[in-house]
Order: structure tokens, then sequence, then C-alpha cells
């Protein structure tokens, strides 16, 4: 957990969207890329036409990144400049071509409890190339001033839907828990519920019968199955006790929540 800010990305597979996972290779990594020298995180894979594409975030700059390949297994072709200067972007590819992103942003104003605040923003672009620009002023796209991290989006109901963490626990009462927002133009965002997806205080519940503690869910992302309908909740994990960063993956029944 510790490594994050020198971290690559690799490449796993399974026959099960539940594993067991079998390391593949090492996909990018800063010793070769052409720009994130000292760090490669937070990959996302989508399509954009035929080909996969990954974006990630990159130091030094901490900015966002995107690498191309036409089949699954690579080679990985990272363009050779940052596309844009987000912070841990989720990017969704509109049926015309077009991309809708929201990204984590530092205020430069001082938090009044002295821990970072982390607002939503909102970026549009004619292609998923780019240029992007940022939607509105830049100011918190979440309703209260409440504080995100992570977020991921799908469009599903006529509206888009983003979960993400729930950064200082304003929106849920807990801290790093899972949140639902959904939206109708990509500016006004509404909390769906104060109850979180999960509640990491509470355990998560594991395939065994036992009750996994975690401080915190990290990296939440969803997984859609065939009519755009979330089956899965993916994330992050770091158990208390010693034992070693993971990655959950969450089966959810059905889960497409009406306004």
């Amino acid at each position: 957990m510790n490594g994050w800010k020198a971290s690559h990305v690799i490449r796993a597979s399974s026959a099960s969207l539940y594993g067991p996972y079998e390391f593949q290779e090492v996909v990018l990594h800063p010793d070769s890329h052409p720009w994130a020298t000292e760090m490669i995180h937070n990959p996302k894979i989508t399509k954009s036409g035929d080909q996969f594409l990954i974006y990630h975030i990159g130091k030094p700059g901490w900015s966002t990144g995107f690498a191309y390949a036409d089949s699954i297994e690579g080679p990985w072709r990272p363009v050779p400049e940052p596309v844009f200067q987000a912070n841990n972007p989720s990017i969704l590819i509109r049926p015309d071509g077009s991309a809708y992103a929201v990204s984590k942003k530092k205020p430069k104003t001082t938090p009044e409890d002295g821990r970072w605040d982390t607002w939503m923003t909102a970026w549009e672009a004619p292609d998923v190339n780019g240029p992007y620009t940022q939607i509105g002023d830049g100011e918190n796209l979440l309703p209260n001033n409440f504080q995100l991290e992570d977020p991921t989006i799908w469009w599903a109901n006529d509206q888009y839907n983003v979960i993400c963490n729930d950064w200082k626990g304003r929106a849920t009462g807990i801290q790093k828990a899972p949140v639902y927002y959904t939206s109708k133009d990509g500016i006004h965002y509404t909390l769906f519920s104060p109850i979180p997806i999960l509640d990491p205080a509470q355990g998560l519940p594991m395939e065994n019968g036992e009750r996994l503690e975690v401080p915190g869910f990290e990296r939440p992302q969803v997984y859609l199955n065939e009519k755009q309908e979330v089956i899965a909740l993916l994330g992050a994990i770091r158990p208390e006790g010693g034992n070693p960063t993971r990655v959950v993956i969450v089966p959810v029944d059905h889960f497409v929540p009406k306004n």
C-alpha cells in the first residue's frame, strides 16, 4: 500500500470474473514510459472503437495518460504526452464518440479540519483523445460541499451514475464508504442515499461465511453485463491484522436504481 507512488500496471487473467486471477505481464512501467517516469497508477480500461484503451494517472505532473492496444494482450502503445490535467478521472465515451469525465480536484482553499479536501469536477471532449475542457467554473459538483475520491462512472436510466469514496464521511457518516450519485446533465449531482453501498466497518462478507474487517474500501469500480446492468462491485482493501492488500469483487444481484 505504501508503495503506490512508485506503482506500475500489470495484466492478470481469469476464466471467471470472480477469479482466481493469474499474473500475465507488466503492461506499463515508469522505466520505459515516455513521460510518467515516476509512477503509473489507478489504471482503468475501456474500449474506444476497435481498440482497447488504458487510462491512468502518472507522475511527474499528476496528469492523465493513455495507452492503446489492438488486443487485450497488447502490445500497449502509450501516447507520448499527458492527455489532460486531471487527477484520478473516470471517463465515459458517449455513443457519438465524444467523452465525459469526472475527476477529483484539490481546492486552493485551506480545509478547516487540516486534512486536504477533494472536490469532484467534470470534463468534456469532442473525442476521447481530447482536447478536454473543464465544465463550469471548477467548483465542487457534489452537493453540500461533500468530498470524494476514486470516482467511477457509467450511463444507465438516461443519467450519469457515479460511485465514489465518501472521502470525509460527510455524505454517509462513514469515511471512505462507497457512495452513489446521479446526474441528468453531468453538472448537477444528487446523492442517491445517505446509506452507503456497503459499510467497511461492518466487514465484508466472504465466500467462506466469514467477514473480513477492513478500514476502508478503496477504488470502487463496477462491472456491467451485456444489458449495462451492474452485476459486481470491485474495490481494493487493506485488511486489518497485517494481511496483504488485495482486490475484492462483490457480486450484486441487481443494482440499477431508479430516481
